[in-house]
């Protein structure tokens, strides 16, 4: 006579690993190198006005110099030159009957360079 063994059915527990999504850190804000140069100051101002970019704006200038650049259409003016005078820059841009001056902060004293002033003849 012969015997014959069966083995039992054996049932394995699926194992459920759940891993955490990496956790994510926003993108550091960047911010422009600190301008030296008064001209360039005022350059990338008005270059920001032309592109209707307040916001890139406001790296350059005041507040007031921004509402007072920005209150007026973005239309070209060509640039003419910069003088200094007492612890200021003035650059000036022109057109056919329109003269645009800016007012830019030397940095004496520890200050920004940046744009001040703002005025349109």
């Amino acid at each position: 006579s012969s015997t014959t063994t069966t083995a039992a059915p054996t049932t394995t527990k699926a194992s459920t690993t759940t891993t955490a999504a990496p956790t994510t850190t926003a993108a550091p804000t960047t911010t422009a190198a600190p301008i030296l140069d008064p001209q360039t100051a005022a350059t990338k101002f008005y270059q920001a006005w032309q592109a209707g970019d307040q916001v890139k704006a406001h790296l350059f200038a005041t507040n007031a110099a921004v509402t007072a650049l920005f209150s007026h259409a973005a239309v070209p003016y060509t640039f003419d030159h910069c003088d200094g005078a007492m612890g200021s820059t003035y650059c000036t841009w022109s057109r056919t009957g329109s003269t645009l001056i800016m007012r830019v902060n030397n940095g004496t004293g520890g200050g920004a360079v940046q744009v001040g002033d703002v005025t349109f003849s």
